[in-house]
């Protein structure tokens, strides 16, 4: 059997999962390297890479048996999953799906740009050959591609820009608002250059190591705080709007710590966007009076105005 039959694709995404789904079977850099290498002296598969990112988490292996390879990478990542939540793909559709995902065609936000850097990030965290590397780089090439000489890369969304979209229908007027974004990754980085191209008029960047949100804060320029976690139940209820973006199996921020009376009592409620997954705000965070919540999931309706307006861009990809 020629190698291109041997690749299998099992993944969950945003199209067939909710965020609430999709958290409990995300995976992180070090946990993705060593499944791999659990699987490879498993003789499940030869090469593979795991890609996890927010809206996605999927893996592309190439095994001994099509049919025994599908089924043990489905058990590998997504045990006790409802099937419908699953999708997978053999050979050419296998390849076929990762050219989509690298061209940002089946991104929650169409065309969106942060991919082609998780690629090449799960390429070098994975169990790579001579299969596997070039398909990936070709891949990414292609992605690039596709963003240069078509219309989907013209002023391109991502997730982070919706995000702040959602929050701006919420809060109104950002030059009146203050602003703290948690996590100082690409995601946070991106939040906080909305914020300010936006105008917020106070921001305060935190993170786990101070240190780097301190340099981050300096990247961004102008008046940006920072800080790390220590004091994040203050800054989170006196704020305007909250962004939380980090990985982490447990919930940071939970109902029990924050000031019902407090957060009861404000004149405007705070919006909180969690753009975590697994999520980093205890749903339960959306159940007290004076706070709005959103999730990933909440900037669907957001994300399908863009998608319908960007149709004709996909067409040209496609």
């Amino acid at each position: 059997m020629h190698a291109i039959d041997d690749l299998i694709l099992v993944g969950m995404s945003q199209r067939t999962a909710p965020v609430a789904v999709r958290e409990q079977y995300a995976v992180t850099e070090g946990d993705a390297t060593a499944l791999l290498h659990q699987l490879q002296q498993g003789g499940l598969l030869d090469e593979g890479v795991i890609l996890s990112t927010c809206n996605r988490t999927e893996i592309l292996a190439s095994t001994a048996d099509g049919t025994q390879g599908a089924m043990a990478l489905h058990g590998a990542l997504f045990r006790n999953a409802d099937p419908q939540h699953v999708y997978s793909y053999r050979g050419v559709e296998a390849i076929m799906h990762l050219f989509r995902v690298a061209s940002g065609l089946d991104s929650l936000v169409l065309g969106e740009t942060e991919i082609l850097g998780q690629l090449k990030r799960s390429l070098e965290a994975g169990l790579t050959g001579r299969l596997l590397t070039p398909l990936y780089e070709q891949a990414i090439t292609v992605g690039k591609r596709v963003r240069r000489e078509t219309s989907i890369g013209e002023g391109s969304l991502s997730v982070a820009r919706v995000g702040i979209e959602v929050a701006a229908r919420a809060i109104g007027r950002f030059d009146r608002s203050r602003a703290i974004v948690v996590g100082a990754g690409e995601t946070g980085m991106l939040v906080a250059l909305n914020l300010t191209s936006a105008g917020i008029k106070s921001l305060c960047l935190m993170n786990r190591t101070p240190e780097r949100s301190a340099e981050a804060a300096a990247q961004l320029g102008g008046a940006v705080e920072s800080m790390g976690l220590e004091r994040l139940t203050e800054q989170f209820e006196s704020a305007d709007l909250a962004v939380v973006c980090v990985d982490g199996a447990q919930p940071l921020v939970e109902a029990a710590s924050l000031d019902r009376k407090a957060l009861s009592k404000r004149d405007q409620p705070l919006v909180v966007l969690d753009l975590s997954v697994p999520r980093a705000v205890d749903p339960q965070v959306a159940a007290l009076d004076g706070v709005i919540l959103y999730d990933l999931d909440a900037l669907l309706p957001v994300v399908e105005e863009h998608r319908a307006s960007r149709a004709a861009a996909a067409e040209e990809v496609t």
